[in-house]
């Protein structure tokens, strides 16, 4: 094994990437995690995030009134103080193999 070993065994998909960088930063609704992605199915990019790096992410719901005066809510995707440091964990796993890999012997071609 080497130095940079992580438990974090799979590489993310660029829209979880992304998704996991814009939840480190800030909460975000449902609608900008679509865009932030993008996608428009990011719950299950959150699910990704939530499986691979075994984080919880949780969805508050939040109360407004649409334009045509109906009560409704609106999911808001948030990183728990927890969730952040996994994270981070990956963000510097990630680093540390791009490291490494800069530094390994070139291939003769």
């Amino acid at each position: 094994m080497t130095k940079h070993t992580s438990r974090f065994k799979n590489p993310l998909c660029p829209r979880a990437f992304r998704l996991m960088l814009a939840l480190l930063n800030a909460p975000r609704s449902r609608e900008e995690c679509d865009r932030l992605a993008p996608a428009s199915n990011s719950p299950h990019y959150i699910g990704i995030l939530k499986k691979r790096l075994n984080l919880e992410l949780p969805c508050e719901r939040v109360p407004f009134i649409t334009r045509d005066g109906t009560k409704s809510w609106y999911g808001r995707y948030h990183a728990t103080p927890a969730d952040k440091a996994k994270m981070r964990e990956y963000l510097a796993n990630v680093k540390a193999a791009n490291d490494a890999q800069e530094k390994a012997p070139k291939g003769r071609g």
